[in-house]
This record gives structure tokens, C-alpha cells and sequence, in this order.
């Protein structure tokens, strides 16, 4: 298989696994908002985890990795664009179609990610 399709099937299945675990995760806490690692009372989002393994991947050359990263900050880059605060937002219509605007760009654009194979 290529590598850029590699990468795009582990990023469509990294953005598939987070919102599926983020929404069912959000059914049964108690606080959805409140969900995840907080830092001196500052929650770290996934998005976070993702802007850094983006550049490792691609200085390490690992698509994988690459393709994790790449998945979990274009999860919440909508998120982020539309100053989203809540569990809600970001599942919220405009959330979910950026996404799937955002993944068609990198899927348009795999061949191009993946440039050093």
C-alpha cells in the first residue's frame, strides 16, 4: 500500500477512535467539560498531544506517528477556530462539519504530507 494512504486510514481511524471515545466517555462522566489531564488547573486538550507529535514525525520520518499527531490536532482545529469551551461545542454542527472539511483537505493533500517517501 502507499505511504500517503498508510497515513491517511491511521488518521481517519485516530479522528474516528477520539470522537468515539471523547462522546461516549462524555455520556457517563459526570462533568464532561472537566474530562481529561489538567495541568495547575489548566486542561491539556488532545489537540496539544497531537502539535507535538506532528514534528517529531516528520523529523523522525515515521508516518505513523505523523499520521496520530496529524489526527489528533485537525480533531479539535475547529474546536479551537470557533473558541469552543464545552463538551457540547465540540460536538456541536459546525465542530463536525470543519472536521470534515479539515479531513478533506489533508486527504487532498496527503501525497504532499508524506513527501519524504
Amino acid at each position: 500500500m502507499r505511504p500517503e494512504n498508510i497515513f491517511f486510514i491511521i488518521f481517519i481511524a485516530t479522528i474516528l477512535v477520539v470522537r468515539i471515545g471523547l462522546y461516549v466517555g462524555g455520556l457517563f462522566a459526570d462533568d464532561p467539560d472537566r474530562m481529561g489531564l489538567s495541568i495547575k488547573g489548566m486542561r491539556i486538550h488532545h489537540w496539544t498531544y497531537g502539535a507535538l507529535m506532528v514534528p517529531v514525525g516528520i523529523f523522525l520520518g515515521n508516518i505513523p506517528l505523523l499520521a496520530v499527531g496529524s489526527g489528533l490536532f485537525i480533531d479539535e482545529l475547529t474546536y479551537l477556530m470557533m473558541g469552543g469551551e464545552t463538551h457540547a461545542d465540540n460536538y456541536s454542527f459546525i465542530s463536525l462539519i470543519g472536521t470534515v472539511f479539515f479531513v478533506g483537505v489533508v486527504f487532498l493533500l496527503r501525497k504532499q504530507i508524506v513527501f519524504w517517501k
